[in-house]
């Protein structure tokens, strides 16, 4: 009995040793993490910024971040460019923001071979201006649009963004980042969470990435997640929540783009995932901006048409730092079809159709809607009074 007794114990102190080793293994493997960062790519070229959450860094330069030929580049205005943008359009050309997120700003992609770039080399008379930034909801792309993109004169605005954009919109933070939040307080837009709160995020999203390294987290969200299942709000999904909202937004980068006397496109990008599915907020994007009257192009359609095996090589391949992002082809793919889209409903485009005779034809689609296979109505909404708050 006792020698049972001294084999019980040392199985006990063998399993208590072992999980101390297990778990300072796992804690050193989690900081180590923590410290290189999962995102670190993502946000090395930014920095804090107390109205917009962050943005780029101004005048930096990382060659070969994202690999061989596949930099970073970015002007002292913090803009993705390797020129700087006087506020006034240089004679004979015709410039054009594109706002966005990480698939604007051309994530996992040199700055050469961003869509937002390549559409100059479609039309040597265009000058874009790369508003994307990795991470940004609409309201942020919205925001930073009216501070760093309206005081710059030009004729086309790309406001753009996948279909995530609309959620994030409702949240205070991303990664542990905080960003500023809009609310629709009336019929006005109102900003909140500024100046966007900078010491705690910072400990937040060390504690995030922590607890995305350690196996007991994992542990203890499973099991709480099995003993309490979460019920459904009873305040209505996300996208009832912030639709609302989203309308109004709309309404505020058109009326903006009017007393600029620019033309704003609402452009939808399509990621890997919807070549099996739709986005939760795609029909209603759809159904929205057809009901303003607003110009309008969802590339997903034009994607769905061309075969897989195609379709699945304008993506970064899951092992890529940048995942699920456009890859070079995919980059140029976008490019030539957005193109072809907006030659077709902005005369100043029309104007030099011959430029781009080697841009690809694309399918007729076999949905009935107008906005089906990118295709755009171009009414004009009423005015609106712009009521957002603007940052001096």
């Amino acid at each position: 009995m006792k020698v049972v007794k001294q084999i019980g114990l040392v199985f006990l102190v063998t399993g208590v040793l072992l999980g101390i080793v297990e778990g300072c293994a796992s804690l050193s493997i989690g900081l180590w993490e923590v410290a290189r960062g999962p995102r670190g790519r993502q946000m090395i070229h930014a920095r804090y910024d107390a109205e917009l959450g962050w943005v780029n860094l101004p005048s930096v330069d990382l060659p070969d971040v994202w690999g061989p030929g596949a930099g970073v580049r970015t002007n002292s205005q913090g803009i993705r460019a390797r020129t700087e943008f006087e506020a006034r359009v240089a004679p004979g050309r015709i410039r054009a923001l594109c706002s966005g997120d990480s698939f604007a700003f051309g994530e996992g992609s040199g700055d050469l071979d961003t869509w937002c770039h390549l559409l100059t080399v479609l039309d040597d008379r265009l000058e874009t201006v790369n508003l994307g930034q990795p991470g940004y909801g609409v309201g942020q792309s919205y925001l930073r649009y009216l501070r760093d993109g309206a005081p710059l004169d030009h004729q086309i605005h790309l406001f753009t963004f996948v279909d995530g954009d609309f959620d994030r919109a409702g949240r205070r933070s991303h990664y542990g980042y905080a960003r500023p939040l809009l609310r629709l307080v009336g019929d006005e837009l109102e900003v909140d969470n500024v100046p966007v709160p900078r010491v705690l995020p910072a400990i937040s999203r060390f504690a995030r990435r922590l607890s995305e390294q350690l196996r007991s987290v994992e542990f203890a969200a499973r099991a709480v997640k099995r003993l309490f299942p979460s019920r459904p709000s009873r305040g209505g999904t996300q996208l009832d929540r912030l639709a609302p909202l989203v309308e109004r937004l709309f309404r505020e980068v058109q009326q903006v783009n009017r007393d600029k006397g620019s033309a704003v496109v609402f452009v939808y990008l399509p990621t890997a995932q919807n070549l099996d599915r739709e986005g939760r907020w795609q029909g209603w994007v759809q159904k929205a901006l057809d009901s303003l009257g607003y110009s309008f192009i969802d590339l997903t359609p034009a994607l769905r048409e061309l075969p897989r095996e195609v379709a699945g090589e304008l993506f970064l391949p899951p092992d890529s730092d940048a995942a699920g992002h456009y890859s070079r082809a995919g980059n140029k793919w976008v490019a030539e079809t957005l193109y072809a889209r907006l030659r077709g409903i902005l005369p100043v485009l029309r104007e030099n159709a011959e430029a781009v005779d080697d841009a690809p034809e694309q399918p007729e689609s076999r949905s009935s809607s107008s906005h089906a296979a990118g295709e755009v109505s171009v009414a004009r909404p009423p005015r609106t009074r712009s009521t957002a708050r603007r940052f001096d």
